[in-house]
């Protein structure tokens, strides 16, 4: 259970899911199932955040039903918007969500990774639409990157080669905890916890 960010869901739960019979309506119509999921996470009443390689971030009720949280499946774009801009959630062209996290409101936050100049770029996703809040360099993403923000929003994110990166709500980027092969990054009452060398 090394990828999951949530600690109240186990791999075989989320790997039973039927994704393609539980999407609503609304999900259904924006394409085929994603093929991977890359994190997880879960908020105060148990709703699940799915990040997938499709380009898309889902959410499902402890009911089961699925819906898309932001994202568009097709067309990426390698440069993000000034921060703040606020855009249309659903169809905004993520690059590649890596990592979801939500903070102590349930608002969620996506990690979005560019390949091409190694830079996280994250944003927040609430009623009013989707908006970039931050971008940190990450030398390496790991095999299961991971996203975390504590209760005063400075963000932390997983780094392969340099460890934990921590990133403060101005924009400051600096190295948290060095070398750890960190992942499933959690920020709990005062405490960042997360599993190292999986």
């Amino acid at each position: 259970a090394c990828a999951l960010s949530g600690p109240y869901y186990a791999a075989s739960t989320l790997a039973g899911v039927d994704f393609a019979a539980g999407k609503t309506a609304k999900a259904t119509a924006l394409g085929s199932v994603d093929s991977y999921y890359s994190s997880v996470t879960v908020d105060a009443q148990d709703n699940l955040y799915i990040a997938s390689d499709g380009g898309r971030v889902w959410r499902m009720t402890p009911a089961g039903a699925v819906s898309l949280v932001a994202g568009s499946q097709g067309s990426r774009q390698e440069y993000p918007p000034p921060l703040g801009t606020v855009y249309d959630a659903i169809g905004y062209p993520l690059i590649n969500p890596v990592a979801v996290t939500v903070d102590q409101a349930g608002v969620p936050y996506i990690l979005d990774w560019s390949f091409f100049n190694s830079i996280g770029f994250i944003y927040r996703v609430n009623s009013g639409g989707i908006s970039l809040v931050g971008t940190a360099y990450i030398e390496t993403l790991p095999f299961h990157p991971s996203l975390a923000i504590d209760s005063t929003n400075n963000f932390y994110i997983s780094d392969e080669n340099r460890g934990i990166v921590k990133l403060s709500p101005t924009g400051v980027e600096t190295l948290f905890i060095k070398g750890v092969d960190s992942h499933s990054l959690q920020w709990r009452n005062g405490l960042l916890y997360f599993v190292d060398g999986c």
